[in-house]
């Protein structure tokens, strides 16, 4: 473990993001300024190369002081007065670029009377004069309850963060129970820390998620989720993104597998899925459930609601389509007698990765070696690379031309047309005409 002063001076010079810093502990010198939340766990982990989001904590300014201050500075945007908390993006970059930072009031946080476990389901009170250390109770994990004064460089670990991160551990702030029922979304979060960091789930934490864990699919009265499924989609997609396996042993051990999934998953393959492929995890875990079954089952767990530009999503369409296909390509002898335009419509096309990566990782390496050496075979006769298309000798209109009459008969010839051309046995325009002459 580190000390975090020379690692965090470091990150505030060379991020320009970071440059209002030293400014705006100039002009408010009795102001404390905090690093908080994942920025200083990543540091002490020496991760902080790999850091995106800044949040801080501003103690002694008013909100109006604090809006006016960075509005002079870039955009600042109030996230809701109850909860204090400003989006700032400075001048000269933008959301491409560059992630919000998070300008935080301190505050407490109180499960609200009518709570049911939802993230938003709290009383918050903001307090500029409230000390950092009672802003940090509120927080998730010990890990994540940590800060670094950006006056002193000192940090602050009230509760013990620093000794789990050195023991490579998942810990709740204080009762583990009282932490899920204020926010059940928390189980999620915890298990996808442990499979980001590789940590393990303290026991007791681990205990209380397994005793709430089936609250994930608790309803308000209106009949809307408690935890919206967003929020579970999200927290899945970060774990299976980061480590497949640890999250699928993590899953399991809570007992979430089966309550968010379902009996009929194949979880035992995720040993095998590589990192960063959220899409191929989800495949596999649900490939022997019936393709049609696929579309309901990612609503439910909302894997289906990642944003379109976000490293998690997941295309729904995509895994449906690599699941069907894989149950009905998983047989070697299948794959070698595809007629060849089948084949390319399912082995060339733009996720056909997908599908025969799940082969492999099934075990049927027979089958992709055969798919392999087509693909290869058809892209030499063709002289084309892997992201290249070979384009049809004939159109529609050719065969309409030829006599042959509009409807089915029309795609079934160049359906046939395909398969001479992709086995190499026509190779020019005037053959094709020629073999279409025959053939009306």
């Amino acid at each position: 473990m580190i000390l975090p002063k020379e690692e965090t001076k470091r990150i505030l010079a060379s991020n320009i993001q970071l440059a209002f810093v030293p400014d705006f502990l100039t002009d408010h010198g009795d102001a404390g300024l905090y690093l908080v939340g994942g920025a200083v766990r990543d540091i002490l982990l020496q991760r902080a190369q790999t850091t995106k989001d800044f949040d801080f904590v501003v103690r002694g300014v008013s909100a109006e002081i604090i809006e006016a201050w960075f509005a002079k500075r870039g955009e600042i945007n109030l996230v809701g007065k109850t909860f204090g908390v400003f989006k700032f993006m400075p001048q000269g970059l933008n959301p491409a670029q560059s992630s919000y930072i998070d300008i935080a009031l301190p505050r407490r946080e109180q499960s609200s009377a009518e709570s049911q476990g939802g993230y938003k389901d709290f009383d918050v009170q903001t307090d500029a004069t409230l000390a950092i250390e009672d802003d940090l109770s509120r927080r998730d994990f010990t890990i994540n309850a940590m800060a670094i004064d950006l006056r002193t460089f000192d940090l602050i670990d009230p509760f013990g963060g620093v000794n789990d991160l050195e023991a490579h551990l998942i810990r709740t702030v204080g009762e583990a129970q009282i932490r899920f029922d204020e926010d059940l979304s928390r189980m999620l979060r915890a298990i996808h820390f442990a499979a980001q960091l590789g940590f393990t789930i303290e026991p007791a934490t681990l205990e209380a998620i397994t005793r709430n864990i089936a609250r994930l699919h608790d309803r308000k009265d209106r009949g809307d989720f408690i935890v919206p499924r967003e929020t579970i989609g999200e927290e899945l997609a970060k774990a299976f993104f980061a480590s497949p396996t640890l999250a699928e042993q993590w899953l399991k051990k809570a007992g979430a597998l089966e309550i968010l999934f379902g009996k009929t998953i194949d979880p035992d393959l995720l040993q095998k899925a590589p990192s960063s492929n959220p899409a191929l995890a989800i495949t596999l875990l649900l490939s022997s459930i019936p393709s049609q079954n696929v579309p309901p089952l990612l609503s439910q767990t909302g894997l289906d609601t990642l944003p379109h530009n976000s490293p998690l999503r997941i295309e729904p369409k995509q895994i449906v389509w690599a699941i069907s296909s894989l149950q009905q390509f998983i047989n070697s002898d299948v794959i070698k007698k595809l007629r060849a335009s089948i084949f390319e419509k399912i082995f060339m096309a733009e996720h056909s990765p997908l599908l025969l990566n799940a082969l492999r990782l099934k075990g049927n390496t027979t089958g992709v070696s055969i798919a392999t050496q087509r693909i290869q075979a058809i892209r030499e006769c063709w002289s084309v690379r892997e992201d290249e298309t070979i384009p049809p000798l004939l159109s529609g209109n050719d065969v309409l031309n030829a006599g042959v009459s509009a409807g089915p008969k029309v795609r079934e010839t160049l359906g046939e047309l395909r398969d001479e051309q992709l086995e190499g046995r026509i190779l020019t325009r005037e053959q094709a005409k020629n073999w279409l002459k025959k053939r009306a």
